[in-house]
């Protein structure tokens, strides 16, 4: 399925509630495409010509937890609760982030060209929990029908629930490429090792720790990602060394494979470095930083770490890269990925996640000319 596309336009004007009741019964009252709706295997729903909510089945109210009354006249994004559905001036549709929305580029496509659209959404959403993730498949397809006397054409919206899909794909492709190649390795180490020298000994002995330290940490990243999303995972704060973290893990990735021929630059460090929160979720989310910097960056430039005490504790990873505005919308998306395959773009979702959820802390990322790409995380400052 094709990504979507910048649409460049923006939803207009809604019809009133009266018209959208009056649809609704209309709707709701024809035997046969109210039982066909029903008979979907998964969550859907008739939009009007302002991508307004007229019908939805039994499967869309339980997947928003919503009555239909309380669905109507609402666009998908709103009943959904996307995080943009409310940025723009006319609701879902109409916000900076809504332009590379899948739902909202297969619905326009249906729209312009009369036939069934299907484009993958990744949408975020407000949960009881905090901020969770949805990746859909959304199909639309026209439905001409005499509503009204001036008649209507209206949407067949299907939504495929893909999250569980693709957690499964994430999970696989860790256990089948990064920890058998990080395994391999270690197999290549044990098979030398009855010729190895002394002076070569404790290379190959720091090589195989880094490789063993690196299967740990996937497995240990996994699931604390999934304890995470149920809202299971522990905290621990501590006293720590904000500096010394970042030499740290400056070390570890610099002998990481995503940066071969790339550098990492000497922490700057400013202000106070004591801190005190989960050392090891924010272990997990810097790295998971300077690991996408990484990948981002091109043979020869630099990833910088950063740290300042004023006015709270902040880290920023910058490297040179400019993200195109559509990858900038879709950052913290989970499943999002400027790389090709799928198993992929968890890295920047879970550092927002275990941040924002886990360490009462903010998460921004900015990109221009400039400065390049900087992320930041903010801690609360200590009382």
């Amino acid at each position: 399925m094709n990504a979507p596309k910048p649409t460049g336009s923006c939803a207009s004007g809604r019809d009133p509630h009266g018209v959208i009741v009056a649809q609704h019964a209309r709707l709701s009252g024809a035997p046969v495409i109210a039982e066909l709706l029903e008979a979907f295997p998964e969550a859907a729903l008739i939009l009007n010509e302002q991508r307004q909510i007229v019908l939805g089945n039994e499967r869309f109210r339980r997947m928003v937890a919503r009555s239909g009354e309380q669905l109507l006249g609402l666009r998908p994004g709103e009943a959904l609760g996307c995080v943009h559905a409310f940025e723009g001036p006319n609701g879902c549709g109409s916000s900076a982030a809504c332009r590379f929305c899948g739902a909202l580029a297969a619905s326009e496509g249906c729209r312009a060209n009369g036939t069934e659209t299907a484009l993958d959404c990744r949408i975020r959403i407000e949960t009881d929990r905090g901020e969770g993730s949805l990746d859909l498949e959304v199909r639309c397809r026209p439905l001409e029908i005499d509503v009204a006397s001036s008649g209507g054409v209206f949407q067949v919206v299907a939504l495929r629930d893909q999250t569980s899909e693709n957690r499964r794909a994430v999970l696989e492709r860790i256990f089948f490429h990064d920890l058998l190649n990080a395994a391999g390795g270690l197999q290549g180490i044990l098979e030398i090792w009855p010729q190895v020298t002394g002076g070569e000994a404790q290379e190959l002995i720091e090589r195989a720790r880094a490789l063993a330290d690196q299967v740990i940490g996937e497995i240990e990243a996994q699931r604390d990602l999934a304890a995470a999303e149920r809202g299971e995972l522990g905290i621990f704060p501590s006293e720590f060394d904000a500096a010394s973290l970042l030499v740290r893990l400056s070390l570890v990735y610099d002998r990481h494979e995503v940066a071969h021929a790339k550098k990492i630059g000497p922490p700057r460090i400013s202000g106070e470095t004591r801190i005190r929160t989960d050392e090891v979720l924010l272990t997990r989310v810097l790295g998971n930083l300077i690991k996408n910097a990484l990948e981002a960056s091109a043979p020869g430039e630099r990833v910088d770490v950063e740290f300042t005490s004023d006015p709270a504790p902040t880290f920023r990873v910058c490297n040179p890269a400019v993200m195109p505005e559509e990858v900038r919308q879709q950052v913290f998306q989970r499943s999002f990925s400027t790389k090709a395959g799928r198993g992929r773009g968890i890295g920047t979702y879970s550092a927002k996640l275990l941040t924002e959820r886990y360490l009462d802390g903010t998460i921004a990322c900015c990109s221009d000319e400039g400065r390049g790409t900087v992320f930041t995380v903010s801690l609360p400052k200590a009382a």
